[in-house]
């Protein structure tokens, strides 16, 4: 998410109070008279709601800090992990990656590495390099996912000057520089004065899944479809290609929608899957995710074919994140979802959906988790992550199941990546994993910052993170394992000496 002079003017035409995401440097005065806020985060459905949360949620915290919980022993581990590919002029970093049968794909807000499974990095550049009628300036918010079906990746980049999104796709499962890519930039007709907000990267078996919040006067919650390519290393036009919209989605009472986030499936299927948490915005006390099921119609096209509210835990927004040696406080978002992951659970005997959001909780900020049955809707195993004496947030969920050609294995047990930090103790990254019907691990730190962040974003907090990931590895070895892999990725940061951002990158894989 990018904020600029240029994608000001853009969010001023389009409504009159709005959140900046990410931040490049300080950010201009809005034009006079159309009460714009140009402040740093992820747009809200409501700016002043979320601010009043918030600060409820931190005057919560207060009573609950000052308890030495973190940080977690961390284990020797014979598994990759290494540092990615960074560009601080745009902060928080978007950090999200994908595992393929070769090749490790990484996307931090304007930039991608290539790597192989070892983590040697093999290209890397802006991201207009993949989605060239994308520009630098212009573009944001990107996802990657691998297809098992047609064994390639898949990226796309939003452009917020037009609404329109970027879409790459490599030749073959082992791109190794950008000329192993097809790009094209896809306009699905939201409008010109429509905002594209958010957007997150699923699929289904024949078709890509896009889901956004769009700004336009309100806020919709939207997916937008767009056919796979045809097997082969040629390029095609996926402009051309017959696409659409579905939405404005709506929760189960017909309240609308926030954060829709499609599935990344992992077992090949006809339908998709679309996942939201109802939001504190229109709910005082939310308790629900919303699943929605998009299948194939008569004409090839998807279509919504029915949708479920999933009970689950009441939460409620997170307080900002306390950091030693600082009293500047980072940023844990509100409760949307951040991922979703739809698997065969072999436990279960089903396709499930994998996913969590921060919540309130601990010394002000915890994740919860869920396992959801995408067929019947209900919940299958739930769970959350806490410190007493920290916060707990910027996570990411997977399973592990393992999908190649005809192999089929794992799918029961989970990693979960995130992010830590106290008053006590850096931000640092951490996880837990999970096998079965068996208990959570404890936390097991990843990755610790070497000091606080305290960057040009940093006003009433400072921007941290905005994605997370986490993917099953598809060639994870089954011969005589329990379990197999998950690769996540998330952020750290360098010890802040000045105002330049000073984020890292960091990803690993995990046998959980």
């Amino acid at each position: 998410m990018l904020a600029s002079v240029r994608r000001a003017a853009v969010l001023a035409l389009a409504l009159p109070i709005l959140v900046l995401p990410n931040v490049a440097g300080p950010v201009a005065a809005a034009p006079s008279g159309l009460g714009l806020q140009a402040k740093s985060g992820a747009l809200a459905k409501d700016a002043a709601a979320l601010d009043a949360m918030k600060a409820a949620a931190d005057a919560r915290s207060t009573a609950r800090a000052g308890e030495r919980s973190l940080p977690s022993a961390k284990p020797s581990s014979s598994l990759p992990a290494f540092e990615g590919v960074f560009d601080t002029r745009w902060t928080p970093p978007d950090t999200f990656a994908a595992i393929g049968t070769t090749r490790v794909v990484l996307t931090v807000n304007t930039r991608f590495g290539i790597y192989d499974r070892a983590g040697t990095l093999l290209a890397d550049g802006g991201l207009q390099d993949l989605t060239p009628a994308v520009s630098d300036t212009c573009g944001g918010d990107p996802q990657v996912i691998w297809d098992a079906d047609t064994s390639r990746f898949y990226v796309t980049n939003t452009d917020f000057c037009t609404g329109k999104i970027g879409v790459a796709y490599s030749t073959d499962s082992s791109p190794g520089s950008t000329a192993d890519w097809c790009s094209t930039v896809v306009d699905f007709g939201l409008g010109s004065n429509a905002f594209v907000d958010y957007q997150k990267l699923g699929d289904m078996q024949d078709n890509l899944l896009i889901g956004f919040n769009l700004y336009a006067g309100q806020v919709d919650a939207d997916v937008a479809w767009l056919p796979k390519p045809p097997a082969g290393t040629g390029c095609v036009d996926l402009a051309a290609s017959p696409k659409g919209v579905i939405g404005p989605l709506a929760y189960g009472d017909g309240q609308p929608a926030f954060t829709p986030v499609p599935a990344n499936q992992i077992d090949p299927g006809p339908d998709g899957y679309v996942v939201a948490a109802a939001d504190p915005y229109t709910y005082k006390a939310p308790g629900s995710l919303t699943v929605w099921r998009i299948a194939t119609g008569p004409d090839g096209s998807p279509m919504l074919a029915g949708q479920t509210d999933v009970p689950v835990a009441a939460y409620d927004v997170p307080s900002n994140a306390r950091q030693l040696g600082t009293n500047k406080k980072l940023d844990t978002m509100d409760t949307r979802l951040w991922q979703v992951v739809a698997a065969t659970d072999p436990r279960f005997g089903t396709t499930a959906l994998w996913t969590q959001h921060t919540v309130f909780g601990g010394a002000g900020a915890a994740i919860h988790w869920y396992e959801v049955d995408a067929a019947a809707g209900g919940l299958l195993q739930s769970g959350g992550v806490t410190d007493p004496g920290g916060w707990v947030f910027n996570g990411a969920i997977s399973p592990d199941r393992v999908v190649r050609g005809t192999t089929r294995a794992f799918g029961s047990n989970m990693a979960l990546g995130f992010s830590t930090s106290s008053t006590t103790a850096y931000p640092a990254i951490q996880m837990v994993t999970k096998t079965g019907a068996n208990a959570q691990s404890a936390m097991t730190l990843v990755k610790a910052s070497p000091g606080f962040d305290a960057d040009y974003s940093c006003s009433k907090y400072c921007r941290w993170g905005d994605y997370a990931s986490a993917v099953p590895d598809p060639a994870a070895p089954v011969r005589r394992q329990t379990a197999g892999v998950v690769w996540l990725g998330n952020q750290w940061n360098v010890a802040s000496t000045s105002k330049a951002a000073d984020w890292r990158t960091w990803i690993w894989a995990a046998r959980p």
